[in-house]
């Protein structure tokens, strides 16, 4: 088993940094809609479980690749379908 380092924190920072892009997208593109219907899935609650199950796997497949217990630097993105 691995662990995180400040895993909830990389989690808040996503949720937040994922909520500031798509109020940012409304603000520039004039649209009324404001963030409710991201709002369950843009929490924090929402987020860990798909960022753990994600991490997960990229980190299981790593050490498949590369042999036993080394240190990794994990970088994640969160993307989405456009609205329009």
């Amino acid at each position: 088993s691995s662990a995180v380092f400040e895993f909830e924190a990389h989690v808040e920072r996503l949720a937040k940094s994922a909520a500031l892009m798509l109020e940012s997208e409304r603000e520039e593109k004039g649209r009324l809609e404001n963030l409710g219907r991201f709002e369950d899935f843009l929490s924090s609650d929402s987020l860990r479980p798909k960022v753990a199950e994600s991490m997960g796997a990229g980190m299981s497949r790593f050490k498949e690749c590369n042999g036993g217990d080394v240190e990794m630097k994990i970088t994640l993105l969160l993307t989405w379908e456009p609205s329009d």
